[in-house]
């Protein structure tokens, strides 16, 4: 009787970041177990039926897969050559790492223990859940098929590296999807001084991160306020379950226009204000609020089609791509002013000159001086029409009797007058002389 005797030789040390040795080592003796085919999922790997101890098939594009989905492993055996008596227990086994971290001696990393089988052709049938903090990775996923005996007496011993008598080791990646992509949202177009608001992907129970905090409300919300003076770049960081995505978005700061008004102006009641006009820019649109009493309001200059009598101010608003500019130039509109009339002397004697003087509430330039004596008032000043005049005090000259004096005023030609002023009557003051009595 001969004695079969099967050597086994371990390998367990693993230099971090590099994944162990495992293999079959006989692969020139009839009849060593092999993998001839493996069905995983829908990917169905090349039919082989050579003994090479391991295959690498990290190469092969496999479908990808979603966190808490299955993965059906369907493991075809069969032997080299060679004769196909005998009876040797077998077993498989099937490793993940989830965590990426070049071994598979993590905790659940080991997702699939056979039973013993005897047969040379069975078919090994694994359902694999992908754990729900798998996402985004690229799992390196090892099957070891190997007869058993020495140290691996039963498939719970088969361990995930070193070299073994008969057999095979086969090595994949197997894509976890879930790889979220965060949406940062739209780039914006913002105008100077403005603020809008980022509207990025929202992902339920994930963390945001937003940079850089500059003109920025919070950093971490989503939806937080910005309000940029100048094109700045939010970098987001979103953090769901352990799984990091970044996005961009860009807030394009256009400058507002750039303007200048004419000056504000002071008219009198009545009057009609010289033209008003912002800086005239090429493509702006321009608005004049109110527009009433204007010639041109969607100009950059605009003449007034009637006169003011209540002062206001025109609000200008310069449009240039999108981004606004307002400034205003007001017309300040005196009151019609009050007027009151000093006489002197008051009374008078027979042939005295009498200075009247007009008291305004405000500066004027225009007088129209009135006197009466018969239930007729008289222009004092004749040598301008209407009796107006710029002149004040006025002198009326020579009175020779009781008379009646008035004036009303006006701030220039073209402004409303003022009303007549209280009427000032000046009596003449008779002397009777006593005669002289000679002794």
């Amino acid at each position: 009787m001969r004695l079969l005797i099967v050597i086994f030789v371990f390998i367990p040390a693993l230099v971090f970041g590099q994944y162990c040795n495992s293999s079959g080592s006989s692969t020139s003796i009839s009849g060593s177990e092999l993998i001839t085919q493996v069905l995983i999922g829908s990917n169905l790997t090349p039919y082989s039926i050579s003994c090479t101890g391991y295959t690498d098939n990290t190469a092969l594009n496999l479908n990808s897969y979603a966190s808490g989905s299955t993965i059906q492993f369907l493991i075809y055996t069969n032997k080299c050559a060679g004769l196909t008596t005998g009876s040797f227990a077998k077993g498989c086994k099937i490793y993940m790492d989830w965590n990426n971290d070049g071994d598979f001696f993590d905790l659940n990393e080991t997702v699939y223990t056979s039973t013993i089988t005897y047969s040379w052709t069975h078919t090994f049938i694994a359902n694999v859940v992908v754990p729900q903090n798998v996402q985004c990775t690229q799992v390196r996923t090892r099957i070891v098929y190997t007869r058993l005996g020495g140290a691996w007496v039963v498939p719970a011993a088969i361990g995930p590296c070193g070299s073994y008598n008969y057999g095979e080791t086969e090595d994949y990646i197997i894509p976890i999807e879930s790889c979220f992509s965060v949406d940062a949202g739209s780039d914006q177009v913002i105008c100077e001084n403005d603020t809008s608001t980022l509207n990025p992907q929202i992902i339920a129970g994930a963390t945001y991160s937003w940079y850089p905090n500059i003109d920025i409300s919070n950093t971490n919300i989503p939806n937080p306020i910005i309000y940029p003076n100048s094109t700045t770049t939010y970098i987001l960081t979103v953090d769901s379950s352990g799984n990091v995505s970044n996005d961009s978005v860009t807030i394009y700061v256009y400058p507002n226009p750039i303007i200048t008004t004419s000056q504000d102006q002071i008219i009198c009641n009545g009057g009609t204000p010289t033209n008003i006009s912002v800086t005239n820019i090429p493509g702006a649109t321009y608005s004049w609020n109110p527009s009433t009493n204007l010639a041109s309001p969607s100009s950059y200059q605009t003449s007034f089609n009637s006169s003011l009598i209540n002062s206001t101010t025109y609000v200008i608003t310069v449009g240039l791509g999108g981004c606004y500019s307002t400034d205003s130039v007001e017309i300040e509109v005196n009151p019609i002013p009050t007027v009151s009339l000093i006489a002197s002397p008051n009374p008078a004697c027979i042939g005295d000159d009498i200075i009247l003087l007009a008291n305004t509430s405000i500066p004027v330039i225009r007088y129209r001086f009135q006197s009466n004596t018969s239930n007729t008032w008289q222009n004092i000043t004749t040598q301008n029409p209407g009796g107006w005049g710029t002149t004040n005090p006025v002198i009326f000259n020579n009175i020779s009797t009781t008379t009646q004096f008035r004036v009303r005023v006006r701030e220039d030609w073209g402004c409303n007058t003022s009303a007549w002023s209280p009427v000032i009557t000046v009596p003449i003051i008779n002397i009777t002389t006593q005669p002289i009595i000679h002794n």
